[in-house]
């Protein structure tokens, strides 16, 4: 029996992530500079193993470091942020809370979702302070409190303080974090939606609506940001304003074309302040003086 060599081949397949290599900061800009300017522009390695190039993103994690524009004596409820998880069957959204007002006897609250889109996973981070009573549970929005026709249910929780100083921290505060379960029918892009149960005497409640994305290559309607997937160029879409928004975060990141994908970036962009008050003449209007009156300093 004669033996045969046998050479068995090994194909090299990608199967390293890309890593980026940009920073985590962005270049400061100037408030009023223009709308649609490239603010960022995202870099990766991926020379770790054979390579097709890669394409960037903006990651499902925006996070908005301003409260929305605060009125008097009312509670402002919105999401602050929104976070994809990596295998992209979970989203969880942070609802925070702000208030000219220091203290108030407390609030009464839903967050409204699509049951046809989304399913409650969990609830995590609940602010304590004078808590009364927390859903495990969504309800049926059969009422429409949000009234929005696209979002069926609700998860309510509630605060209240005999004393009157809730939230008795420091503002803005974060009063929770909603894990949800993506549903597979889900599309890109899903409404989350608040309304007040009760509000105390004299305050109003301004509850905002969110477009949250649901998958890492989409970004909310209200987003502030665009890329370009194949430069990596970030664009702020909106003019930048420093009393609106001083400071601004979003996320990255590089999938290649075997799928592999990089961990997430987060990078800050930073707003400058500029001086756009025109000064103010604060001296008098002149006094007059009498025709043929000789000056103080002239010699006769």
């Amino acid at each position: 029996m004669r033996l045969g060599a046998v050479t068995l081949d090994i194909n090299d397949l990608d199967d390293a992530d890309p890593v980026l290599s940009s920073s985590d900061t962005a270049t400061a800009i100037d408030e009023n500079s223009g709308a649609g300017q490239v603010v960022y522009t995202t870099t990766a390695d991926d020379s770790a193993d054979i390579s097709d190039g890669v394409s960037f993103s903006l990651a499902s994690n925006t996070t908005y470091a301003d409260a929305p524009d605060l009125a008097a004596n009312t509670q402002h409820v919105y999401v602050s942020q929104s976070t994809l998880s990596d295998d992209g069957t979970q989203v969880s959204v942070v609802v925070s809370y702000s208030a000219l007002v220091a203290a108030t006897t407390g609030l009464g609250l839903r967050v409204h979702f699509n049951s046809n889109e989304l399913t409650f996973n969990a609830q995590s981070d609940v602010l304590d302070t004078d808590l009364i009573f927390s859903a495990d549970a969504a309800v049926a929005d059969d009422a429409d409190y949000d009234a929005n026709t696209s979002t069926d249910s609700y998860l309510d929780i509630g605060w209240a303080s005999v004393s009157g100083n809730w939230p008795d921290e420091g503002m803005p505060a974060d009063l929770m974090t909603l894990t949800f379960d993506i549903n597979s029918e889900a599309p890109s892009q899903t409404a989350i939606g608040v309304s007040a149960i009760s509000s105390p005497v004299g305050v109003a409640f301004d509850g905002q609506m969110y477009d949250l994305a649901l998958d890492s290559g989409s970004m909310s309607a209200g987003s502030a940001f665009s890329i370009d997937s194949e430069t990596g160029e970030v664009t702020l879409l909106a003019d930048p304003d420093f009393e609106s928004a001083s400071e601004y975060s979003f996320s990255v990141i590089a999938t290649d074309a075997a799928g592999n994908t990089s961990e997430l970036q987060d990078v800050t962009l930073s707003i400058n302040n500029i001086d756009e008050s025109a000064p103010v003449i604060t001296s008098g209007e002149n006094a007059g003086i009498d025709e043929n009156a000789i000056p103080v300093n002239c010699k006769m």
